[in-house]
């Protein structure tokens, strides 16, 4: 069977490689006409299926001929990227195999879950910051100037993500809030650390940058 820019087929192979019979087809979103033709606008923007039952939710999207309307490829990917929904896209005049339209589906998953954990993570490690950790202890600004340094910032960020990845390995997978609170205890217990071995001179070289080292030396 050869998957093209159609909506009616013979044999549903799309749903059956999705994982759900049930779809909403020709579906209008709340919000996605504003993004593109303008909340003022006349016309309508849809997408040729959402599937709200499989997890994540997904849409796979047929390319109308120009004459039909603009496809506002960008800015479908953004608006459902930004609601957790997988994107789909079938370009006019292309014709995937089941296998391609299989692989693609699969694609924008992976695309959609990378992009989710990353914010994920982003949030867990901007929650934490050095002022929460220093704010109990004893006032101490040169250590402080050397922990606010942006070079010490990213070394305590991309520490924080190499712990959780020697933490997490063969053991159980963790998602969601449960990868962020150990994120988060992860960056807590770096920064301690870290402050612990500004005050005693052995903060080491962290990058090619001397100011940390010149703060430190104060």
């Amino acid at each position: 069977m050869v998957i093209q820019n159609k909506t009616r087929l013979p044999k549903d192979d799309i749903s059956e490689i999705v994982g759900s019979p049930h779809f909403a087809q020709h579906y209008y979103p709340n919000g996605l006409k504003d993004v593109t033709v303008g909340p003022h606008s006349l016309d309508m923007v849809s997408v040729s299926r959402y599937y709200m039952h499989v997890k994540p939710p997904l849409v796979v999207d047929f390319e109308p001929s120009p004459l039909d309307g603009k496809f506002w490829l960008e800015e479908k990917r953004k608006f459902f990227f930004e609601r957790g929904i997988v994107y789909v896209p079938v370009y006019l005049k292309e014709r995937l195999s089941n296998v391609q339209f299989a692989e693609r589906v699969k694609e924008e998953r992976d695309h959609l879950l990378l992009g989710k954990g990353v914010i994920s993570e982003n949030r867990a490690l901007n929650a934490v910051t050095v002022d929460d950790v220093i704010q109990f202890l004893p006032p101490d600004r040169t250590v402080e100037d050397v922990l606010k340094h942006p070079t010490t910032q990213k070394h305590i960020n991309d520490e924080s993500l190499r712990l959780l990845t020697i933490r997490l390995r063969g053991g159980k997978r963790l998602t969601g809030g449960a990868r962020e609170n150990v994120l988060k205890a992860i960056k807590r217990q770096v920064i301690e650390d870290l402050r612990e071995k500004v005050k005693r001179g052995r903060m080491g070289s962290i990058s090619r940058d001397p100011q940390p080292a010149v703060v430190a030396g104060g």
